[in-house]
């Protein structure tokens, strides 16, 4: 059951918060974006 809580959260976290520090993008758009550039 926690496995499951804490791989939500990192799902969240990654794909779905956007981060003050990448421009208000998720960590993964901001990877997706360096990988394009």
């Amino acid at each position: 059951h926690a496995l499951r809580i804490i791989g939500d959260w990192i799902g969240f976290y990654n794909q779905q918060r956007p981060h003050q520090a990448l421009k208000m993008m998720t960590p993964d758009a901001a990877h997706a974006a360096t990988l394009t550039a």
